[in-house]
């Protein structure tokens, strides 16, 4: 559909800093106007690139939790087992339903967050630092996915 998400937003932002922008002597008021041009384009990017990066993530915690779970076995942590074998259990059947997509990534940022939560716990069990290793890669994986969602956009110069 023409024109897209992305080019209306962005067209909206530009009108925004071009016409309104100049016109704002209000400090409160274009600071505010900034933030709102700026978080404008944040969406715009993210309608665009959100949905390949979520399946990529998706497809990564669930392979980082398949690890993790195979080094839980009989660890003596039956809680984080549980979570990490229910996060699994939860699939996106359909890749279009946002909403089953959703349900999948927020049952694995659960299990994460829980993992992350009781590492020492989990070193202990375990005698080792494997699992936060592959939680850590993990993360940097997840962080160089959404890093262009935010750069370009927060970091750069202010109009």
């Amino acid at each position: 559909m023409r024109p897209s998400n992305a080019e209306l937003l962005e067209s909206i932002a530009q009108a925004l800093e071009d016409q309104v922008g100049p016109l704002v002597q209000d400090q409160w008021a274009a600071s505010t106007l900034r933030s709102a041009v700026q978080l404008l384009r944040h969406v715009a990017i993210r309608g665009v690139r959100e949905p390949g990066l979520l399946a990529e993530d998706r497809a990564d915690v669930r392979s980082v939790l398949e690890a993790v779970r195979a080094r839980l076995a009989g660890a003596g942590l039956p809680e984080l087992e549980h979570a990490v074998t229910t996060a699994l259990g939860v699939a996106a059947r359909e890749p279009a339903d946002a909403a089953a997509a959703a349900g999948c990534d927020d049952a694995c940022q659960v299990a994460v967050e829980r993992l992350i939560a009781a590492r020492a716990a989990v070193r202990q069990a375990t005698g080792g630092v494997e699992i936060e290793t592959l939680l850590s890669a993990y993360l940097g994986r997840r962080l160089a996915r959404e890093r262009e969602l935010y750069l370009p956009v927060f970091l750069g110069p202010p109009f």
